[in-house]
């Protein structure tokens, strides 16, 4: 778990179960609540100029959308459940508010988004060099 359900709890966190198929996070919204899967596997889709560019998969103990919290930027990602999935939600606020009083969670938040942000890196650059048909690159 990146941050802990009781400790989310403790901050008004309430949990929302989603069906096969319905959407946790549509493009173009703002974010507002900081999530984190208790159990069940999301799909996540990020889109550049309305075309998707890269999927993947999350799971329990992950969070979702989280860089969205620091800006006030729109999702450009959409995460959609792939089976019964159970999601804590924290009010962004509240989220702030858990990050001020325990600050030594950014540090597990940094290195999530860091995570994410390298495995994006990696699969943008294997498909650029697909596209460029560079077959040989090391």
């Amino acid at each position: 778990m990146l941050i802990d359900k009781d400790l989310l709890f403790e901050f008004g966190a309430t949990q929302q179960t989603y069906k096969p198929g319905e959407f946790i996070i549509k493009k173009g919204i703002t974010a507002k609540f900081y999530l984190q899967i208790q159990s069940g596997k999301v799909k996540r889709k990020n889109y550049q100029h309305e075309k998707i560019v890269l999927e993947t998969q999350l799971s329990k103990g992950q969070s979702l959308g989280e860089s969205f919290l620091f800006s006030e930027d729109l999702y450009t990602i959409t995460i959609q459940a792939m089976v019964d999935c159970d999601i804590l939600k924290l009010e962004k606020v509240s989220f702030h508010n858990l990050l001020e009083k325990h600050p030594h969670l950014y540090g597990n938040i940094c290195k999530c988004m860091s995570e994410k942000l390298f495995h994006k890196f990696i699969m943008i650059q294997h498909l650029s060099i697909r596209k460029l048909g560079i077959d040989n690159y090391k």
